[in-house]
């Protein structure tokens, strides 16, 4: 077992029913093959392009929305802004509590198309751009 008592990176999870939100999240987003495992901040996650776009972070699930989706989510109390823990919140993050994991999938496949739609790449293109 790895951290948190989930299996280790890359392990087969069985499909699990929707009781444990991380299984059916994990298996529905292991069957994608643009998306791979990743580990960040000590805590399993997943990629999509090279940029991530889920964590698994003490308990929550972690997911990068746009910025305006973040902040209804969070005004709806539906998610709470995420701090991985120097002080800082992300505001393209947000994490969602197991209470609500039922959405989880729908949530990460939200999460997945926005980074894979290139969310991620304005602040490396803004940079280049300073650069020149």
């Amino acid at each position: 077992m790895g951290a948190a008592g989930r299996p280790p990176l890359g392990a087969e999870v069985p499909h699990m029913a929707a009781k444990d939100p991380f299984q059916a999240v994990h298996a529905a987003l292991r069957r994608d093959p643009r998306v791979s495992e990743m580990e960040m901040f000590g805590a399993r996650g997943f990629k999509v392009n090279g940029k991530v776009f889920a964590i698994f972070w003490k308990g929550d699930l972690v997911l990068k929305m746009p910025e305006p989706r973040a902040q209804e989510l969070v005004a709806a109390k539906v998610a709470k802004s995420w701090d991985p823990g120097h002080g800082r919140k992300m505001k393209e993050w947000i994490a969602f509590a197991p209470r609500i994991g039922g959405r989880w999938l729908n949530l990460a496949e939200e999460a997945r198309d926005f980074v894979a739609a290139g969310a991620s790449g304005r602040k490396s293109q803004r940079r280049r751009t300073r650069l020149k």
